[in-house]
């Protein structure tokens, strides 16, 4: 990161990483436990941007057997 840049992220271990990817699907949002709740929330300066944002894939509808 650049010098005054904030991060998106809270400081996590690899351990705390490799728990929360295997509890989830290859799909999830793995990355998504670890964000901030200011980085989750556009500010002024975010919502010209937002269209472009790139999106987390849809869950499953629930009559969808999981696979794997």
């Amino acid at each position: 990161m650049r010098e005054g840049e904030r991060s998106l992220y809270r400081e996590f271990t690899w351990a705390e990483y490799k728990k929360a990817a295997y509890k989830s699907r290859l799909g999830d949002h793995r990355l998504g436990p670890f964000e901030l709740p200011a980085a989750k929330e556009p500010n002024s300066s975010d919502q010209h941007s937002s269209s472009n944002a790139v999106q987390p894939p849809a869950r499953a509808p629930p009559h969808v057997a999981p696979v794997y």
